[in-house]
């Protein structure tokens, strides 16, 4: 179990890195070449890469099968997550919360989180 979940994890880890790539260069592809806002760039990119992102955590993280139910549930997940950076932004935005404390949340704890929620609820294994 315990090797299992840390194979698990590294998968998480190495998946959660190249979509952050993809992410990116989505983004910087709408901001440079469509001349899209940064907002609206970056919620397209989100759900580009989020889209992505259930493939390769379903085949490559956590070799599960594909079902309708880990989709929803997999966005609707990505969906709170989505909330949560736009609120602990908004908050930072406005010195409610320190500019560190809100990176370590959205950088550090939400993929953290992401992996459990992920591993156990939404791909069940």
């Amino acid at each position: 179990m315990r090797l299992e979940l840390g194979v698990d994890s590294v998968r998480f880890f190495v998946v959660g890195f190249f979509i952050t790539i993809i992410h990116f260069s989505i983004s910087l592809f709408f901001i440079l070449y469509l001349d899209f806002t940064f907002f609206y760039s970056n919620i397209l990119s989100m759900f580009v890469s989020s889209l992505i992102s259930f493939f390769c955590h379903l085949y490559f993280s956590f070799k599960s099968k594909f079902s309708f139910g880990s989709f929803f549930r997999f966005y609707f997940y990505i969906s709170i997550c989505f909330i949560v950076v736009l609120i602990v932004s908004n908050h930072t935005n406005d010195n409610v919360v320190s500019y560190l404390i809100g990176n370590s949340i959205i950088c550090l704890l939400l993929p953290v989180i992401s992996f459990f929620v992920q591993k156990y609820w939404v791909y069940n294994v």
